[in-house]
């Protein structure tokens, strides 16, 4: 999960908090960027981009029911 806010706003801080509590619950990985016009830190995505990758390479694969024909 991405968060992107204006620097220092104070809504943004609130979501923050609660979106640590979330990713916390359903193990996710989250990065806030608090932007005030420069540009971004295009090294911080690329690790957060990272971990994202290695995480999901990392995750058991999924079982899908099979289905049958007609049914």
């Amino acid at each position: 999960m991405v968060s992107v806010a204006p620097l220092e706003c104070m809504a943004n801080r609130v979501a923050e908090a609660q979106l640590a509590h979330a990713v916390e619950r359903e193990g996710m990985l989250l990065h806030c960027l608090q932007v005030n016009g420069d540009p971004i830190d295009s090294e911080a995505l690329d690790a957060f981009a990272q971990d994202v990758v290695g995480r999901f390479q990392q995750r058991p694969p999924v079982r899908r029911p099979t289905t049958r024909p007609g049914g």
